[in-house]
């Protein structure tokens, strides 16, 4: 509305690409209504996306959901969830805590493996999985916002190699960028 701004300066482009016909500025913020009346914002337009079978889920919150574990490493970047129409459920790759996850791998009997050999095992992820499946029931996600599979990495996120940004906010497709090649690989665990 007229309190807001009238558009982008110079750029008429972007002003009609943010604001409605009526000059309203569209935030993409997604908000619901608390059972008291208040007005809160739980998302991101751009944060949600399209599955397979036509469900939509927000990133955002599976990922504020699955950085509650305690095997995590929040200040390597957390967890960053995927999905897209190609898949059944949405996916993730997770920053964990080094002595975490190499106890976890000992637990499932995985030893002798580092780096990127460990974080591809099948019982390695199965073992890190099970730790965000309990992150998931403690929150009450909904059962298709719980990823079906996900991937340990090793290379920290960080604002030097663009997955985060100077306040240290993840950047989801930078993420995805990167580890290309293990998002081919979580995609075909996702996929009935």
């Amino acid at each position: 509305g007229p309190g807001v701004t009238s558009g982008y300066y110079k750029q008429p482009g972007k002003t009609a690409e943010e604001y409605g016909k009526d000059g309203w500025f569209h935030t993409g913020d997604i908000g619901i209504f608390t059972p008291t009346g208040q007005l809160k914002i739980v998302d991101r337009k751009k944060n949600l996306v399209k599955l397979k079978g036509g469900e939509y889920v927000a990133l955002e919150q599976m990922n504020t959901t699955y950085n509650n574990a305690d095997i995590i490493n929040t200040d390597a970047g957390g967890v960053c969830s995927y999905g897209d129409h190609s898949i059944d459920r949405p996916v993730a790759f997770v920053q964990c805590k080094e002595k975490e996850l190499l106890a976890l791998a000992e637990e499932a009997g995985v030893t002798g493996k580092t780096g990127t050999a460990l974080c591809r095992d099948p019982k390695v992820m199965a073992a890190v999985k099970a730790k965000l499946d309990v992150a998931a029931k403690a929150a009450k996600l909904p059962a298709l916002m719980n990823v079906c599979a996900v991937m340990p990495v090793v290379e920290p996120w960080t604002p030097a190699n663009g997955c985060l940004t100077a306040t240290n906010k993840l950047v989801q497709k930078e993420v995805w960028a990167l580890h290309e090649e293990e998002l081919e690989i979580l995609k075909k665990l996702a996929t009935k």
